[in-house]
Formats: C-alpha cells, structure tokens, sequence
C-alpha cells in the first residue's frame, strides 16, 4: 500500500504540472492565460481557480503517500511480536488519497475540456473538439461533456466566462461519476 501511495501521488503531481502548462500561453501553445473562454471581457478569471484547486489537493495527496510501513510498534501480541503489519493503516491512508485523487483528476478533465476546445477553436474555427481527436479520443471527449452537462457547439467552450455557472460544480460533477466508475471510466476502457 505504501508503493501505491507513493505512485498514486506521483501520478497526481504529474497531471499538476500538465494543468499548470495548460494554464500559461507560453507553454501551451498560445491558448489564452488561464484558458478563458471569453477574452473579450476585461475581467475573466477562466479556470485560474480550478488551478489554484488542483495546485492545493496535489500537496496532500503527496502528504498521504508518506510511508508507514516504517512505523513499527514493538509491543504488539503481548510483547511476542516486535514488527506488526501496518496495512490497516495504510489502507486507510490510501483511501483518502484516492478520494483526493479524484478530486484532483476532476478539475483536470474540466481543464483539458476547455484547453481542447481552445485549441480547435484557434486551429479549427470551432469550439468542437472532435474535429482535432482521434475516433477513440473524441469519445472520451464527449462523454466527459456529457457528464458535466455542456452540449458541444461550435459557438462555445465548456467554460465562456466566469457568469456561466459556478466551477465547483463542473467539478463535482466530474468527481461524482469517477467515484462511481461510471461513463468516464467506461470512456477510457482499452478493449
């Protein structure tokens, strides 16, 4: 369980920096800072704050990687045993991890919806993605707008302004159905 922790948050600071490099036009390939949508307006947060998220859950995934196998109580079974099994503990350990991992993967399927978007919108003329996805890709793509209740157009990102509707909820959304395995993970399958 320690190893998986470990992995777990490896993986975690991994999609961080993805997100932050999709974030700054300078590593993205020119999208707009914070990937907002309506860069007409003079005040458009875009999806800074579901940055700022991820950047503060990936720090306590990492925290709950610790290990504890080191951690060896020298009084268990009457005295007779001196290295007692910590797994309960690190069971326990990961499984807040992964809840926090979710959260985390959530802002950053929210975050690369939008940046895809951008993309096609700059490269395509269009807000809809599929025309830059593989077949398999664009599936995914489909089922994570689906799940966050965004229709595809050609007119609009996921994210338009900050006036849309709270990011929290695109989210939550996002989180409620990768804490089921539900569409998105079945999305995902490799068959």
């Amino acid at each position: 369980m320690d190893s998986l922790r470990a992995h777990l948050a490896l993986a975690c600071k991994h999609v961080d920096v993805q997100v932050a490099t999709l974030m700054a036009p300078e590593h993205s390939g020119g999208l707009p800072p914070s990937l907002v949508g309506n860069t007409a307006l003079t005040v458009n947060m875009g999806l800074k704050g579901l940055q700022i998220l991820g950047n503060s859950i990936m720090p306590l995934v990492t925290y709950f990687a610790a290990p504890i196998a080191d951690r060896f109580p020298t009084h268990a079974e009457q005295f007779n045993q001196n290295i007692n099994s910590q797994s309960y503990g690190a069971a326990r350990l990961a499984r807040e991890q992964i809840e926090l991992a979710r959260r985390h993967l959530a802002v950053a399927l929210v975050a690369v919806t939008q940046a895809v978007e951008l993309k096609a919108q700059r490269t395509h003329g269009t807000y809809d993605a599929r025309a830059l996805l593989s077949p398999s890709v664009a599936s995914i793509y489909m089922t994570i707008k689906d799940v966050l209740g965004s229709r595809i157009t050609p007119n609009r990102p996921t994210v338009w302004d900050d006036a849309d509707h709270p990011l929290e909820a695109l989210v939550d959304l996002a989180f409620a159905d990768l804490a089921v395995h539900g569409r998105i993970a079945d999305a995902c399958r490799l068959d």
